[in-house]
């Protein structure tokens, strides 16, 4: 079972248009000889930065959002596919106790004998394995209950960016339409430059790293135990 193998960096690289970055290129000297417009544009600048901004931190938590959705879908799929396993593998396992146990007339007997010794035998050897078991199964069931709320609040989450981005879009319309397009473009750029070097501490990207990690650090962990008898059942057939 293979688990999606998401690189943080081609996140970022989707989230941005790498080719705008390279051509970005701030020059300080433009109004070099007209100070006097050079400070009046600088409100205006500051405002467009912030409207760029905002624009940006928008559509990068959304594409993060998207991913976010994405992977813990993925999650639930393996968590539930893990569940099946080790339903399927105790059932196989109650099945092949029987035909054990039952093949004379006597198997009612049998039976009734191991119901006893189950219950004189409660605190043996072999009651960690069962309850390791059970726990296990028991952990799966909180994970896919825990991942449905975590994916509910997401979806949430997605409505409200998407409310937000439809509020930016109409400041930035309004901003172009007051002082041109290019003066927006102008402020962008400055805006994508600092963008650049916060996304490394987005914690929606945190939080997506952490739920890979969990569902492969799990997936490992029960295909370990599920696996480590199949050579003995193998050498039985």
């Amino acid at each position: 079972m293979k688990i999606l193998n998401v690189n943080s960096s081609n996140i970022l690289l989707k989230s941005y248009n790498s080719s705008s970055l390279n051509k970005i290129q701030i020059n300080v000297s433009n109004n070099k000889n007209n100070p006097d417009k050079s400070l009046k544009e600088l409100p205006i600048i500051i405002k467009g930065k912030h409207l760029a901004r905002e624009n940006l931190d928008v559509t990068y938590n959304s594409n993060i959002n998207k991913k976010m959705q994405e992977s813990l879908e993925r999650k639930l799929s393996q968590l539930s596919k893990l569940k099946n396993r080790i339903e399927n593998k105790d059932k196989k396992d109650d099945t092949k106790d029987n035909a054990v146990e039952n093949p004379k007339i006597d198997s009612y007997v049998n039976v009734a004998e191991k119901i006893k010794d189950t219950k004189e035998t409660s605190l043996s050897e072999e009651e960690p394995l069962l309850s390791e078991k059970q726990i296990n199964l028991q952990d799966i069931n909180k994970k896919i209950i825990e991942t449905n709320f975590e994916l509910k609040d997401i979806k949430i989450l997605a409505q409200e960016l998407s409310k937000q981005s439809e509020v930016v879009d109409a400041k930035i319309y309004m901003f172009k339409k007051m002082y041109g397009n290019d003066m927006f473009k102008k402020a962008e750029k400055e805006a994508i430059l600092k963008q650049v070097y916060d996304t490394r501490n987005n914690p929606l990207l945190q939080e997506l790293k952490s739920t890979f990690n969990e569902i492969v650090e799990l997936e490992e962990q029960l295909n370990d135990k599920l696996n480590k008898d199949q050579p003995e059942e193998k050498k039985e057939i």
